[in-house]
């Protein structure tokens, strides 16, 4: 049972077959007050393995100056603000690798059916981290306040795409939630 916006919900019905690529997308949700966005994007820098970095970054993100200067020295890297739900789904169909923490966006890219680079960086997402680390949906980055360039080696990025990610969430969840309470309608109504 996954709540999902509509948009993410009907993607994941989908047979979308998404056609193996370099392209990354970063996503430490509105705020992001430990600006993990620009640390990740420091860590990159010198990372050959992605042809293409989309960055997105909520309403409230405080750290623009120094995204802005990070950005203009790496021609790679694309910025997108304040997105809805179709354009944040738009920007997961081209990335193959997705990289956000344990919230309710890790729904959302496993819903699209990119790789998972996950982790948590506050103490409420490590109940949801550790459900999926449970269940292997992920690429496994642990505490996101300590990452490091290593999670980034090509040998270790070839190697996370054996994951399959598509299968966790299939959109019908919705038929499942009305199987659940079925039995209970019928009851009450006889």
């Amino acid at each position: 049972f996954a709540l999902l916006r509509p948009e993410f919900l009907k993607s994941a019905s989908t047979n979308l077959i998404r056609k193996s690529n370099r392209k990354l997308l970063i996503c430490f949700g509105g705020s992001d007050f430990n600006n993990l966005t620009c640390k990740t994007v420091e860590l990159l820098k010198s990372n050959s393995f992605f042809e293409e970095i989309i960055v997105v970054t909520g309403q409230v993100f405080s750290f623009r100056d120094q995204l802005q200067k990070l950005i203009s020295l790496d021609c790679r890297i694309k910025w997108f603000e304040n997105q809805t739900a179709s354009q944040l789904l738009a920007l997961m169909n081209v990335c193959q690798y997705a990289l956000a923490p344990s919230s309710s966006i890790a729904f959302e890219i496993l819903a699209a059916g990119c790789t998972w680079l996950g982790g948590y960086y506050i103490e409420n997402q490590k109940y949801i981290y550790e459900g999926f680390k449970k269940i292997n949906a992920f690429v496994d980055l642990g505490d996101l306040n300590n990452i490091d360039g290593n999670v980034f080696t090509e040998s270790y990025l070839i190697q996370s795409q054996i994951f399959n990610k598509k299968t966790l969430i299939d959109g019908k969840s919705k038929l499942r939630i009305l199987e659940y309470f079925k039995p209970y309608v019928n009851s009450t109504t006889n």
